[in-house]
C-alpha cells in the first residue's frame, strides 16, 4: 500500500526520491520552472537596442564635454587655429593635445613653417606682456591657460631653433625677477636645454630631409622682418652644424653659453640645476668651462629648495660633474662621480629610511656614465677607480642599481624609445565601453540561463 502511496504522491517519485523510470522533470507538472520564451521583438530590443543607445550616449556626452576621443588637432594649422581661438576651453585643449603630439611626431618637429608661426606667437604674447608693463596678460573668462607660460616649452621641441633669439630674451629679462618672472626664466632655460637635444635628432637625419629643412629655412629667411630675421639665424646655424667636422663644437651663433651664464650665476637652488641639465644638452665652445665653474658653488648661493642648504650645494656638485661626465669632458672631477656611486656615503648624507634621494642619484650616475662610454669608450676603459665603482654597485642590494650597474659593465646601453600616444580620452573611452560591453554580456548571460529550461536526466529504476 505504501507503495501505491508513493505512484499517487503527483512527482512520480520512488520514495528514495529518484525519477521513476518514464517520468520527465520538465513535464507540464513541475511549476519550479520558468516557461520557455521564444526570441520576440521586445527580447531583442531589452539584450541589444537598448544596451547600443546607452553606448551611444556615453560616446555622446564625452564627445561633447571631453573634446573628443582622441581626435584633437593633428595638423599645424589646426593647432595654430586651437591656440589662437576665443574659446578658453578649446585654447586648453589644444595646448594639452600639443603637448602629447608633438615630442612623439617626428613630422611636426621638422616642419619649418609650423615652428616660425609658433614662435611668432610667442613673440607676440612677450611683447603684449612688455606693453602691460611686466604683468602677464589678464585670462579671458574661462581660460586658464597663459600662453607666454606654455609655449617656451613648445618651441623648445623644435629641430629648428628658430625660437632660440626669444628664449634668450626671456631668460634675460626674467632672470632677476621674483616668483613668476623666476619661473618663466626657468622655464626658458629648460627650453634651450631640450632644443639642444632637438638638434642632435636633426644631426641624425637623412642628408635629404636635412637638405628640406634648409630650403625651406632659406625660404622664410631675410631681414626685411623679425620672422625672415629669426628664420635666417636658425639657417646660418643648421648649415654650419651640417658642415662641421666630427668632434668640432658648432660656433655658439644662438648666444646658448652667454645666456646660460645667467642661470649659472643666479643665487636660486633650482635655477641653476636647471641651467646644468641645458648645458649638457648644447656642443658648443665654453660649456665644459661654465659647468666646471658650476661644481664650485660659493656663498653667491642663498635661496634653496629646502633647509638643507649644504645638500642643495652639494647637488649642484653633483650634477655639474655628472653632466660632464655624460659629455665625456677631460674637465670632468672624478672624485665626485666617485662619492654619486659609493652607497655607504651617500646613506649617511640622505639618512632617510627610503634612501629614494640615493638611490636616484646612484641610477643618475651610472646612465650619465653609460652616456660617457658610448660617446668615448676609450677614454671611459681609462677610468679604472671608477669602472671598480661601478663593479662593487654590481652587488648592490638595490636590484634597480645591480642592473643598471652590469648593463654598463656589459656594455648594454639601452636606447630611449618614446612612450607609444594615448590621449586620456582614448583611455576614458576604452574603459567605459569595456565596461558597458561586461554589463552588456552578463545581462545576455543572465537571459539565456533564465530562458533556457531545464533539461531531466533519466535514472533506470
Amino acid at each position: 500500500m505504501a507503495h501505491d502511496d508513493s505512484l499517487r504522491n503527483g512527482h512520480g517519485n520512488s520514495p528514495d526520491g529518484v525519477p521513476a523510470v518514464g517520468s520527465s522533470s520538465g513535464s507540464g507538472g513541475d511549476s519550479s520552472l520558468p516557461p520557455v520564451e521564444v526570441p520576440n521583438v521586445r527580447m531583442i530590443i531589452q539584450l541589444f537596442v537598448v544596451p547600443s543607445i546607452l553606448v551611444v550616449v556615453v560616446m555622446g556626452f564625452i564627445l561633447v564635454f571631453f573634446g573628443g576621443i582622441g581626435a584633437g588637432p593633428r595638423t599645424p594649422d589646426q593647432f595654430i587655429d586651437g591656440l589662437n581661438s576665443p574659446s578658453g576651453h578649446k585654447r586648453q585643449q589644444t595646448a594639452h593635445d600639443l603637448a602629447q603630439v608633438l615630442p612623439r611626431s617626428a613630422e611636426l618637429r621638422h616642419d619649418v613653417k609650423f615652428s616660425l608661426d609658433v614662435t611668432d606667437m610667442l613673440a607676440r604674447e612677450i611683447q603684449t606682456q612688455a606693453a602691460g608693463g611686466g604683468a602677464a596678460r589678464p585670462a579671458k573668462p574661462g581660460d586658464e591657460l597663459n600662453l607666454l607660460d606654455y609655449l617656451p616649452a613648445v618651441v623648445g621641441n623644435f629641430s629648428i631653433p628658430a625660437g632660440a633669439p626669444l628664449l634668450r630674451e626671456l631668460v634675460r629679462t626674467q632672470i632677476d625677477g621674483r616668483d613668476q618672472a623666476l619661473v618663466r626664466a626657468r622655464n626658458a632655460i629648460l627650453a634651450l636645454g631640450n632644443m639642444g637635444h632637438r638638434l642632435r635628432e636633426f644631426d641624425s637625419l637623412p642628408p635629404a630631409e636635412r637638405d628640406q629643412i634648409l630650403a625651406a629655412l632659406k625660404v622664410q629667411s631675410g631681414s626685411a622682418t623679425d620672422r625672415q630675421r629669426r628664420a635666417q639665424e636658425a639657417l646660418d646655424y643648421l648649415t654650419q652644424r651640417q658642415d662641421r667636422r666630427p668632434g668640432v663644437p658648432v660656433p655658439d651663433t644662438l648666444g646658448i653659453v652667454p645666456t646660460l651664464r645667467l642661470g649659472a650665476r643666479v643665487n636660486d637652488e633650482l635655477t641653476r640645476k636647471y641651467t646644468i641639465m641645458a648645458l649638457a644638452n648644447w656642443d658648443a665652445p665654453g660649456v665644459d668651462e661654465l659647468l666646471r665653474e658650476m661644481v664650485n658653488v660659493g656663498s653667491d648661493l642663498t635661496q634653496f629648495e629646502n633647509a638643507d642648504s649644504e645638500r642643495g650645494r652639494r647637488e649642484i656638485r653633483y650634477n655639474a660633474a655628472l653632466a660632464l661626465a655624460r659629455r665625456a669632458s677631460p674637465l670632468t672631477p672624478d672624485s665626485l662621480v666617485l662619492e654619486t656611486l659609493d652607497e655607504q656615503l651617500l646613506a649617511r648624507l640622505y639618512p632617510d629610511p627610503a634612501r629614494s634621494p640615493a638611490i636616484d642619484l646612484v641610477l643618475k650616475s651610472l646612465r650619465d656614465l653609460g652616456e660617457f662610454k658610448n660617446k668615448a669608450p676609450d677614454a671611459f676603459a681609462e677610468k679604472t677607480e671608477i669602472i671598480a665603482g661601478v663593479q662593487k654597485l654590481g652587488s648592490s642590494p638595490t636590484m634597480a642599481i645591480q642592473i643598471e650597474a652590469r648593463r654598463l659593465l656589459e656594455g648594454r646601453i639601452p636606447a630611449q624609445v618614446a612612450p607609444g600616444y594615448f590621449s586620456r580620452q582614448l583611455l576614458l573611452m576604452t574603459g567605459v565601453a569595456l565596461g558597458v560591453l561586461f554589463f552588456l554580456g552578463l545581462a545576455v548571460f543572465a537571459r539565456w540561463r533564465r530562458s533556457t529550461p531545464a533539461t531531466a536526466t533519466s535514472t533506470a529504476a
